[in-house]
């Protein structure tokens, strides 16, 4: 064969591989971690649980936030509490209240700066509501007073004990506030306002927020919200990607009812986690728990890790079930009276802490791998249910009562 033909022959041939389609990537399939009854170790532990005692509190916390590993707040009825050493000592803060007004709500940054929503004073006749923000800038020792909003015709605005009103910071400029528009059990929705320059101004946004649940936001422009319209349903996942302007529903697929655990919260520094529980066939436990996360600014969920809880151990929309993470790897899961760990993203947990049986984990806060709070709700049937704030300094281990 001429050696221009072989040439010819030979490129025709590479050019024949490289147009061949490529297998496509295997998609990896999701974790599957079986959380064993209550009553069984799991195989990572190797000693003994210290059993979690919670003694009761008298007084109402109506909100609590770890900032890092010496400081954090505690709003006990209309009292701001604080603290500096992790909780030994406790002071309080002043804050700049008119007569009839009150503390709604509340969000530190860290800890110098923090804004509080004050309602009030309030018409109740007339069913007139007033809201200002208050913010410092040195941890409460001067507040700035900056109005918000005057409503014409909020009933709800006008019960606190809803506790609907609800504050979050992506930044130390970015913040939305959520005050609760509900009129009936048949309509479920809240007004959103946004500040860019760390709350010396505020905007309301033209939609109101189709549910109001705990929020959440990754930037200036993603963020969430969960709660569910309007009596019965477990929370659902609602999204948005213009920073509170428009908000859609978060779906699986294949579409299937779900209980939303929370909002997504901070995994890593580039990316959220959000939890979701799926009901067994008849709606009454939870079948499995599904881990799915997020990168800032995107809108594809990925799948990550999967949980099987024991058959008949959770019941679906009803078992308080919080997530936490501290890192990629490091994650804190609480359900009801029982808190997990792992340190592989999922496949792997152990158990760390279980709470007497007549309690259970209503708020799970860790700032690093070793330090927590959390809000635990004990209900005896003689009496009401009584919250106590708890602190842990060796990964939920051993648990101490905070007295605020």
């Amino acid at each position: 064969m001429p050696k221009r033909a072989l040439c010819v022959w030979m490129l025709a041939g590479l050019l024949l591989v490289g147009c061949q389609p490529t297998a496509p990537a295997e998609v990896p399939t999701p974790r599957q971690v079986i959380l064993t009854p209550p009553n069984a170790h799991l195989p990572t532990e190797t000693t003994a649980l210290v059993p979690m005692v919670v003694p009761p509190q008298s007084q109402l916390i109506r909100q609590a936030q770890l900032l890092d590993q010496a400081h954090g707040w505690a709003l006990i009825e209309q009292s701001l509490r604080w603290t500096d050493d992790a909780g030994r000592h406790w002071r309080t803060v002043a804050v700049p209240l008119a007569a009839g007004q009150s503390i709604a709500g509340g969000f530190f940054w860290d800890a110098a700066r923090g804004w509080l929503l004050l309602n009030g004073p309030n018409d109740t006749v007339k069913y007139y509501a007033y809201f200002t923000i208050a913010r410092t800038s040195d941890g409460g020792g001067h507040w700035q007073l900056i109005p918000l909003v005057n409503y014409a015709d909020c009933y709800n605005c006008l019960d606190l004990s809803i506790g609907i009103e609800r504050m979050y910071f992506s930044s130390p400029a970015q913040g939305w506030v959520q005050i609760n528009r509900t009129e009936s059990a048949n309509s479920l929705h809240a007004d959103l306002f946004v500040t860019a320059d760390g709350g010396a101004s505020w905007q309301p946004l033209p939609t109101t927020i189709p549910t109001t649940g705990a929020m959440s936001f990754a930037s200036g422009s993603q963020g969430w919200v969960t709660g569910a319209c309007c009596v019965g349903p477990p929370d659902e996942l609602w999204e948005t990607y213009d920073g509170g302007h428009s908000w859609q529903q978060f779906a699986v697929k294949p579409p299937h009812s779900y209980q939303a655990l929370g909002p997504p919260v901070p995994l890593g520094t580039a990316s959220s986690l959000f939890a979701l529980a799926l009901p067994d066939a008849q709606n009454t436990y939870v079948d499995t728990i599904e881990f799915y996360s997020i990168a800032r600014d995107q809108r594809n969920w990925q799948r990550i890790a999967t949980l099987v809880p024991a058959p008949h151990s959770l019941f679906y929309g009803a078992d308080m079930l919080h997530l936490q993470a501290v890192s990629q790897d490091t994650w804190f899961f609480a359900t009801s009276n029982r808190l997990y760990q792992t340190r592989d993203a999922g496949a792997g947990w152990q158990t760390v802490a279980v709470a007497p049986a007549t309690a259970a984990f209503v708020e799970l806060q860790f700032r690093d791998a070793l330090h927590g709070w959390s809000l635990v709700q004990r209900c005896e049937s003689s009496s009401p249910c009584i919250d106590t704030l708890m602190q842990t300094s060796d990964a939920g281990q051993r648990w101490a009562a905070l007295a605020p």
